[in-house]
């Protein structure tokens, strides 16, 4: 949630575009749209739930993706 917040107040302020779909989703439906679509272009999942329990099938594409992000610095606090 709080990462969401960072995210959007970046938004309102030009710093980054969103779909009008990502503006208007709640934190639950980032996280889940997030889970399905970051690894459409690779055969193992990025990213998987069962519900409890959080994955990656593929931690060198988990790790290049966050490498991806981390320039953003929405992490910490």
């Amino acid at each position: 949630e709080v990462i969401h917040q960072k995210i959007k107040k970046a938004y309102s302020h030009g710093k980054l575009y969103m779909s009008e779909f990502l503006i208007n989703a709640d934190t639950r439906t980032w996280v889940t749209e997030g889970m399905v679509n970051l690894g459409v272009l690779h055969e193992a999942k990025v990213v998987a739930s069962d519900g409890s329990i959080v994955w990656s099938e593929d931690m060198n594409l988990l790790f290049y993706y966050r490498n991806r992000l981390i320039g953003y610095g929405f992490e910490g606090d």
